[in-house]
């Protein structure tokens, strides 16, 4: 669950909801996520959210980022 307000990657643990990643300012939406366990999230750029919490920024400039990750993780549309 992306809790835009804050920025912040939630995960339920099973009891709670706890924070798993920091993406960064800005307003953060769609998720998907690979058969890897790799999380996409766009907002002010693409994140990439690797199963170990940490973030890479994939892409960044666009006017209204979206992306679609397929099957293979390949990028779908943009």
């Amino acid at each position: 669950m992306v809790q835009s307000g804050s920025a912040s990657l939630m995960r339920f643990d099973g009891e709670w909801l706890k924070e798993f990643a920091m993406m960064g300012p800005g307003t953060w939406n769609e998720i998907v996520i690979d058969a890897a366990g790799r999380i996409y999230v766009n907002g002010p750029s693409i994140a990439l959210i690797l199963p170990d919490g940490s973030v890479e920024k994939q892409a960044e400039g666009f006017q209204f980022p979206n992306g679609k990750v397929g099957p293979s993780s390949s990028l779908l549309s943009t």
